[in-house]
């Protein structure tokens, strides 16, 4: 998408068209996600004087908030497979399938989080419909490859010791998160058939 002049010693000299165009490149990807197919075509367009589709509004954290509903959790509290079960609605053999599937951890202490509580809430919910706690592992894998990928995406910032990078990395890490679950949200509910 960009080609630099070489000098006599093979280094690249970038021009200012040069700049710009990875200036717009690199502001499509960041702030748009535009794969790099749409912004080549994009650029493409621009060159030979036509309009280019228009482009979306970058994804703010408020909509995102608006989209994905909120699952803010209380720290520090915990419970114990008693407490989970009260407060989640999820039977104590429920619960415990959860732990052979995966879903939940097999807490040797007895101290369960409040995402714990939403997890067996929403598995119990869910078997109400006829899934069983064996059909949720596939929710389970798909989170953990999410997981996977937002570590490698925070990895060059996570690495770095001082507290700016770090706060950078979290901020990244929870953008990258939402935006995972907005995508995964937004398959689900456009592949969802209707049945009216």
């Amino acid at each position: 998408m960009v080609h630099p002049k070489r000098t006599d010693t093979g280094y690249r000299k970038y021009s200012q068209t040069d700049i710009e165009r990875l200036r717009y490149i690199l502001t499509m990807q960041r702030d748009y996600y535009m794969p790099l197919k749409v912004i080549r075509q994009h650029l493409d367009d621009l060159e030979a004087g036509r309009a280019i589709n228009s482009v979306p509004a970058p994804v703010s954290d408020e909509m995102l908030d608006q989209v994905l509903g909120s699952t803010n959790v209380a720290e520090g509290r915990t419970y114990s497979i008693r407490e989970l079960e009260e407060y989640s609605g999820a039977p104590v053999e429920l619960i415990r399938e959860l732990i052979d599937f995966g879903l939940l951890d097999d807490e040797a202490d007895a101290k369960y989080t409040e995402y714990d509580v939403l997890i067996a809430r929403a598995s119990a919910e869910l078997m109400g419909h006829g899934i069983q706690p064996r059909h949720l592992r596939a929710f389970k894998s798909a989170a953990d490859r999410e997981i996977s990928l937002v570590e490698i995406a925070v990895a060059p910032l996570a690495s770095r010791r001082d507290a700016a990078s770090q706060t950078q990395a979290q901020e990244r890490a929870d953008k990258i998160r939402k935006l995972c679950l907005q995508l995964h949200a937004t398959l689900v509910e456009s592949a969802m058939p209707t049945y009216n």
